[in-house]
């Protein structure tokens, strides 16, 4: 029983991290601007495309896990791997956000090949 709680809230957990700074810009780097010493942040509904499927891929994990489908929920753990990962090489400045997402999307992987089924 406590297998599908368990990995329910790890979903629950990448749906949360959807909402947090993924990638950031350092203005600051840029000398002369007139935006010194600003930072910007993006957050999930701010990259848009790939990170709705990031949210997607979070939510099935949580539905699968919840109804303990080993194939979909390792499915759905390795497509929030891949897609954690292109928005990596994607060529902007990681944040907190989706260095924790990438971690969370390894336990999952983990998480459903040992104690699902």
């Amino acid at each position: 029983m406590y297998k599908k709680e368990f990995g329910f809230l790890l979903g629950l957990l990448g749906i949360f991290l959807w909402f947090t700074p993924l990638i950031y810009l350092d203005v600051d780097k840029m000398k002369g601007s007139f935006f010194d010493g600003l930072v910007l942040y993006q957050t999930g509904h701010h990259i848009g495309g790939i990170a709705y499927l990031l949210l997607l891929s979070c939510a099935a994990y949580s539905y699968s896990s919840w109804l303990q489908h080993k194939f979909f929920a390792m499915a759905s753990s390795v497509v929030t791997l891949l897609v954690c990962l292109s928005l990596a090489f994607s060529g902007g400045t990681l944040a907190w956000g989706l260095y924790t997402l990438i971690f969370i999307s390894i336990i999952n992987l983990g998480y459903a090949i040992m104690n699902h089924g």
